[in-house]
């Protein structure tokens, strides 16, 4: 062996530097000793690992680097391997691995030893646990516990005594405050204070001024990882998902921090989101929070008459209900309807039509540059879509399958807000393909007539037949105002749109409606304005069935309540999947009846 090290034929690893104790001056023994035989075999390449916080000597003669956190690749080519001999499971790992909602655990898989615990916890089950919170558990474990003991390590702790429930109680309040104060990242002399805070708070502590607090903090990053000095002397939470874990944690533990969250503000604002839901998902009994939790999401709009008169009259359209379909999601249905009506006088006096159809020109033309100008303007017309197509992402949530027939019928086919770009003026264009306005509404058209021919063939309950019903209605009376504008008006087709419409309404027994709808078919159409006299007719109808009180352009302002209501509301159910409560069935059937209803 020494000649091998003489000849510089070996390559010597001294792994974990950080991990030997420093107390009666072992760690300052074992580097007097590393450097004696690095000088002695020079041949020898040797390689020395440590924890970056732990990293108070130096070494001559050797080449410093900085072990970055694993790219993309990485984590790929390491999840790869961990199933190389289960190719089918390694797909699957990457499919749920890419949703969306687990981007919390992407961040977290950039540190080996977290990767290591999603590999694992997938392996048993095929699945991330559901409660994440679970996973986060078992990550902080391993952080402050198992690591060191699966090695029989035992580390120095300049904050001697301090038990693991202790250090997660000093973790989860700096944690809360710095997450309430919308902080990520503080100086070292902050967070050492933080530090000295918690610790003189305990029992049998030396006075503050015994406490070297920069110290401890060094000791903590060295030995756990929970917190990291991203810059000079510029400190954060390793990852997010820790700072966010520990202050559900101090909330769950904290009374006064508890009803902090279910305020108003904080039940809307998604900064709060991965916060709000680990709090659910931590309490032994949730009701009482997602109790004030709806009280504070119902403040937002109750201010409001004609907010209220929404929600009165979506509640309304739920009663009587003998059909076997959910009262939520018919709630959330016809607050969805007005919003798929055209916002604009029928006297097409307007400065919506003048946006909408500069809108269609551009984007027909391939102008996108003045497109997205148009839309960048016209803050209100935004405001009302992205409501709408939250009212959307909320159906989805409740029933996928009634949300994807309604989404067919919708240009963006984008179930999240926040992806929405452009005024859906008609419901009819898909942006995506260079059609003329005139095919444009000829297209969409004739896909309109195909879903109309299908609302009774899948066996639909009454009151879901009924909602297709009205949804088409909408989206009938959308083409007609459009068609007031344009001269090619396909009407032979929109003729057949009627009829088909009326066939299903009494189909449906809605014969009142089937009625008006065949009446309305043997107008004769022609173009300007008689066709305006006809779309009059139109909406008429619409109202009358839908019994959407009449024609309700939103505010800005209005728009903005009903976005951070909804939600509020979406992340409520996703906080009532992984709660523990007395009564689920109860909860999710209150949902959208506020109590002014």
């Amino acid at each position: 062996m020494v000649k091998i090290l003489e000849a510089g034929s070996a390559i010597v690893l001294f792994d974990g530097l950080d991990e030997v104790r420093q107390e009666h001056d072992h760690r300052e023994a074992t580097i007097g000793q590393m450097r004696d035989f690095t000088n002695k075999y020079l041949k020898a390449q040797c390689l020395i690992t440590c924890r970056i916080a732990a990293t108070s000597y130096s070494f001559d003669r050797f080449r410093y680097v900085e072990l970055a956190d694993f790219t993309d690749k990485q984590i790929e080519t390491y999840a790869s391997k961990w199933f190389h001999d289960q190719p089918e499971k390694s797909a699957q790992f990457f499919a749920e691995f890419e949703r969306e909602e687990n981007r919390n655990l992407r961040e977290m898989a950039r540190t080996p030893l977290l990767l290591g615990l999603l590999c694992l916890a997938f392996d048993a089950t095929m699945s991330f646990p559901r409660r994440r919170v679970e996973l986060y558990e078992e990550a902080i474990e391993a952080l402050l516990k198992k690591w060191d003991a699966s090695r029989a390590i035992k580390r120095d702790e300049i904050y001697q005594g301090l038990s693991l429930g202790r250090k997660r109680q000093m973790f989860a309040r700096i944690a809360a405050d710095t997450f309430e104060a919308n902080q990520y990242f503080l100086s070292e002399r902050k967070l050492a204070a933080k530090v000295v805070d918690c610790l003189v708070r305990l029992p049998d502590s030396p006075p503050r001024a015994d406490i070297d607090g920069v110290a401890a903090l060094k000791a903590i990053e060295a030995q756990h990882g929970i917190f990291c000095e991203r810059a000079k002397e510029v400190y954060s939470f390793a990852h997010l998902t820790f700072q966010e874990y520990f202050a559900a944690r101090f909330i769950v533990e904290n009374t006064n921090a508890l009803k902090r969250l279910t305020k108003e503000q904080r039940v809307a604002d998604p900064r709060w989101r991965e916060v709000a839901l680990l709090t659910a998902s931590l309490l032994n009994d949730a009701d009482e929070y997602l109790t004030q939790w709806r009280q504070s999401a119902d403040a937002i709009v109750q201010t409001d008459p004609e907010l209220c008169n929404l929600f009165k009259y979506a509640h309304s359209m739920a009663l009587p209900n003998g059909d076997a379909i959910d009262l939520e999601l018919v709630r959330a249905f016809y607050c969805f309807l007005p919003f798929n009506l055209i916002y604009q006088d029928v006297s097409l006096d307007s400065s919506w039509a003048t946006v909408d159809l500069n809108l269609i020109q551009a984007r027909s033309k391939g102008d996108i540059k003045i497109a997205q100008q148009i839309e960048h303007d016209d803050s209100t017309a935004q405001a009302i879509y992205h409501t709408r197509a939250l009212i959307l992402d909320l159906i989805a949530t409740l029933d996928l399958r009634l949300a994807r027939t309604i989404d067919k019928s919708l240009p963006s086919r984008a179930r999240n807000f926040s992806r929405i770009k452009g005024i859906n003026l008609i419901g009819a264009i898909n942006y995506t393909v260079p059609f003329s306005v005139p095919q444009a509404l000829h297209h969409g058209l004739s896909s309109l007539v195909d879903q109309a021919k299908k609302i009774t063939e899948n066996n639909v309950n009454s009151l879901e037949g009924r909602m297709q019903v009205h949804l088409h209605l909408t989206h009938m009376l959308g083409h007609s105002i459009s068609y007031c504008w344009w001269d090619p008006i396909d009407e032979n087709l929109f003729a057949q749109y009627i009829k088909v419409l009326a066939s299903q309404a009494n189909r449906l027994s809605l014969t009142s409606l089937g009625q008006s709808l065949n009446s309305l078919a043997k107008i004769k159409k022609p173009r300007s304005k008689s066709w305006k006299e006809f779309t009059e007719t139109l909406q008429l109808v619409t109202l009358e069935e839908t019994k959407i009180p009449a024609f309700w352009t939103p505010t800005n302002a209005q728009c903005t309540k009903l976005i951070s209501y909804f939600g509020a509301t979406l992340l409520f159910l996703e906080a009532l999947e992984v709660a523990a409560v007395s009564d689920r069935k109860q909860i999710r059937g209150n949902l959208l009846a506020p109590p002014w209803a």
